[in-house]
């Protein structure tokens, strides 16, 4: 009897507890809710860029690995003289190492028919020679002499133009810029919605920044909450009319104030 007397005791204060924390839990639900307003602001900074990189590929298959190597170092070695003359710094003009690979065709023939483990027709793998290709990668920090530049290197007969790029040196800067910029739209926002209801804000409770986005923009552009600055830059000459654009530097920001 007194084991059954002390089952039933536990069995009481375990439920009195539950009793309790739910009473408390609504106790919480039903505290004031502090009114916020949650805003965005947005700001971008056009600028013209300051140096361009440059990305070009020598490739050449051969059955003759050293004639292929050769043929690649050749232009390699041509897109390297170009940089000179255009007194491009040694520490700007890097050459990645050189890439070998044997390549090889399939040929099927209907009746010599050959296939792989998972009985899918594969043909007859014939070596067509030696893929040598190596990358030159360019810093230009003069782009009055890109013209000039770009069709000297295409001159050289380069096999691919792997990238051809534009930024700025200032890139730390315009986004600690942009990032100030975009705080002081998202609270300009704010201050006026709430104006509008006979409110105001008051201290910021949240701040979530977004990611900076760079792209390459020939047109400047504008919205709401942005900040813009549009210089323009172009040339024209040799191969035909250059136009660097601008660079673009966004930054976004989130912003939870409180409300009175």
């Amino acid at each position: 009897m007194i084991h059954c007397s002390a089952k039933r005791i536990i069995l009481l204060a375990g439920m009195l507890f539950c009793l309790s924390a739910i009473a408390f839990g609504q106790q919480s639900d039903t505290r004031p809710i502090e009114p916020t307003i949650t805003v965005s602001g947005v700001a971008t900074i056009d600028t013209e860029p300051d140096f361009a990189v440059i990305s070009v590929r020598y490739e050449k298959t051969d059955k003759d690995l050293q004639l292929a190597r050769k043929d690649v170092e050749t232009g390699v070695a041509s897109a390297v003289k170009i940089a000179k003359q255009y007194n491009i710094p040694a520490r700007d003009v890097s050459t990645r190492n050189i890439s070998v690979a044997m390549k090889f065709i399939s040929i099927r023939e209907a009746n010599k028919r050959i296939f792989d483990d998972d009985d899918e027709e594969i043909g007859e793998k014939q070596f067509v020679g030696y893929e040598v290709s190596r990358t030159v990668t360019f810093k230009l920090t003069d782009l009055r002499n890109f013209d000039g530049l770009f069709n000297d290197i295409l001159e050289t007969k380069p096999s691919k133009i792997d990238d051809v790029s534009f930024d700025t040196s200032k890139r730390i800067e315009l986004r600690e810029e942009a990032r100030t910029a975009a705080m002081k739209a998202a609270y300009d926002k704010a201050v006026s919605m709430t104006k509008a209801i006979g409110q105001k804000i008051g201290k910021a409770i949240k701040i979530v920044e977004g990611d900076f986005t760079e792209r390459l923009s020939t047109n400047s552009f504008l919205r709401t909450n942005v900040v813009a600055l549009t210089p323009t830059f172009s040339s024209t000459s040799g191969f035909g009319s250059f136009s660097a654009g601008t660079i673009s530097v966004e930054s976004k920001v989130t912003v939870v104030f409180a409300l009175y």
